[in-house]
């Protein structure tokens, strides 16, 4: 889950890449949270765009395993 506490308005989205590869779709605005469920994770990673204020941004994650 993605969580951009930053202000509507003036805080910047938060955009996903997952091995290297920009997540179509998946963009936060400020004062949103989004989730998404995805196989064959190497990277996470994300891109702030636009705003004039910064954002925190909160990130949790669970690992599900298959032996």
């Amino acid at each position: 889950m993605v969580e951009n506490t930053g202000i509507a308005g003036v805080a910047p989205t938060a955009s996903l890449t997952v091995n290297e590869t920009p997540v179509a779709g998946f963009v936060v605005a400020p004062g949103e949270a989004r989730s998404i469920t995805m196989d064959d994770i190497n990277s996470i990673a994300l891109t702030g765009t636009g705003g004039t204020a910064s954002a925190n941004i909160k990130i949790s994650f669970s690992l599900n395993y298959k032996f």
